[in-house]
């Protein structure tokens, strides 16, 4: 009878270590991702500054020709928000008041 609480607690510590080395794989694997997102937004900032304004006029120009061509003076293709901002590339993280509306 003694037996059963000692099977039991090893149990548990397997339980528990599985779960630190899974949590361990995700968050290695979450810094990785995120690592990996900062270079790519490195890259596009560098690649704004070095031919954002090219990149405006060839959407301005697109939007008029599509504009011309549809009719629809309307159309808008956000040429003036094309440099990648934090807000855009990693969006905005919550508010507490929306966290917890409660």
């Amino acid at each position: 009878m003694t037996r059963l609480p000692i099977v039991a607690a090893l149990g548990l510590l397997v339980v528990v270590v599985i779960t630190l080395f899974g949590v361990n794989q995700q968050a290695g694997a979450t810094a990785r991702a995120l690592a990996g997102q900062d270079e790519d937004f490195n890259r596009a900032v560098a690649d704004w500054e070095a031919n954002g304004e090219d990149m405006v006029a060839e959407c301005l120009t697109e939007q008029e020709q599509e504009r011309e061509r549809s009719g629809d003076s309307e159309i808008d293709f956000g040429c003036e928000e094309m440099e990648a901002t934090v807000e855009q590339w990693f969006g905005t993280p919550p508010s507490a008041a929306e966290l917890f509306p409660s």
